[in-house]
């Protein structure tokens, strides 16, 4: 038996069949489940974890842009990191991302899950990144140092981005930050203590596959 990423149901083989049972073992039922991001049947209990570890932007037609990243780097390989810009483990995260700038492009998408001051340093850094000094949000990001962002919005502030990252973190599933989406769809809840290391793992993966 295999707990399932579906609030109260469990896949189950036995007799040489697959079963889908609601988790007090009352209901069940017979069929075949689809992972519709990934367009992959799930035949087998050995996929679950591979499934609820990945997230497969590609195949999601997902643009990680459209969401108003901040960046850093400039590497071939992609990389998404979900944080709130209060998260003292995000900023332990986000310590470690200039040393691999010339290998992987980091795009960084704030979120705030931390309350409401967090939500207004969302609004800061997004509407910031919109003018000639994006480069002061990306710096503040980095370091949480807020103290020289303006302390008014400008009127033209362009909002969609940031309501379309809310939105996508909903669709996710995120719960908590920082959250790591590495090129080749596998996840990292919190910070990883070497985060070199776990994404040379996961392109290791990545590249045996292909």
């Amino acid at each position: 038996m295999k707990a399932l990423p579906i609030d109260g149901f469990n896949m189950v083989e036995a007799g040489g069949e697959t079963y889908f049972i609601s988790r007090n073992g009352r209901f069940a039922f017979k069929g075949q489940l689809m992972d519709t991001w990934s367009k992959t049947p799930i035949t087998r209990i050995e996929q679950v974890d591979s499934v609820m570890n990945r997230i497969p932007l590609a195949d999601m037609k997902l643009n990680i842009d459209e969401l108003g990243p901040v960046l850093v780097g400039k590497g071939k390989t992609s990389v998404v990191v979900f944080v709130d810009p209060q998260c003292r483990y995000c900023k332990k995260l986000q310590q470690q991302l200039p040393a691999l700038a010339d290998r992987y492009t980091f795009k960084i998408i704030p979120i705030a899950v931390l309350g409401q001051e967090s939500t207004i340093l969302v609004n800061k850094i997004e509407c910031l990144l919109q003018t000639k000094d994006k480069e002061k949000a990306t710096t503040a990001l980095l370091n949480q140092d807020y103290a020289g962002l303006p302390e008014q919005l400008p009127g033209n502030c362009d909002k969609e981005p940031m309501q379309k990252a809310v939105i996508t973190s909903a669709i996710l599933g995120l719960t908590a930050v920082p959250f790591v989406i590495a090129q080749d769809g596998r996840t990292h809840k919190g910070a990883p203590d070497d985060l070199a290391g776990w994404l040379n793992s996961t392109q290791s993966v990545s590249t045996a596959k292909q």
